[in-house]
């Protein structure tokens, strides 16, 4: 809208045009070519006259410009978030708090045009979930990985005691509901495994 309901004849310039590298239009941030009119109060509107229904409001553009695209866009449109945080692949390191589990968590994010898909670290993924990681980009997700257990499925007392792999292949098909190609990444279903027999050796410094 207009600054003012009502302006004088003397106030308005009307049947302007221009070939571009100008000006742009405020609500969308894309070029403007065309005719234009403009107004004594610094007011620049699309169309020959104002017109209410079609008129729309034009910033001018500095030819010196040197600010990419995106930060003008931003400016105008100020909710639209233009810079994210990067990410690195993460290589998983097992802890002993890990073994006492029996399990991890393991966090992967690809690129939505790509097939590539990579390992990230839980700090990164709470990034992706706080928005931080551009979710326009990016998809990720979060799988619980068994990592010591049966290597074959059992049954004992009528119940079904799944396998560390039938255990992971199902983590991998309900992670895949976000991340589709996520069981070509994972083809190693024992991948990380540590076998629940091994004995840890007594520490003879504490026996000391």
């Amino acid at each position: 809208m207009r600054l003012k309901s009502y302006y004088a004849t003397e106030e308005i310039t009307n049947n302007l045009y221009t070939f571009g590298s100008e000006y742009i239009v405020q609500e969308t941030g894309l070029e403007y070519i065309g005719i234009y009119h403009t107004y004594t109060t610094g007011e620049i509107f699309s169309s020959a006259t104002w017109n209410a229904d079609l008129s729309k409001k034009l910033i001018k553009l500095d030819n010196n410009e040197t600010e990419p695209l995106a930060f003008i866009y931003q400016q105008l449109k100020p909710n639209i978030k233009t810079e994210y945080d990067s990410f690195i692949q993460y290589n998983v390191q097992i802890q002993q708090s890990d073994i006492n589990n029996g399990f991890i968590f393991r966090y992967f994010i690809k690129k939505n045009n790509e097939s590539n898909i990579i390992e990230i670290n839980q700090k990164q993924y709470e990034k992706f979930e706080q928005k931080k990681i551009d979710p326009n980009l990016y998809n990720a997700c979060k799988l619980k990985w068994i990592i010591s257990g049966n290597l074959k499925t059992e049954i004992k007392n009528n119940v079904s005691i799944l396998s560390v792999s039938e255990q992971n292949k199902q983590s991998i098909e309900q992670a895949s509901k976000k991340i589709a190609l996520l069981k070509t990444k994972l083809i190693n279903l024992t991948e990380f495994y540590i076998s629940n027999t091994i004995i840890t050796p007594i520490d003879i410094n504490s026996a000391i």
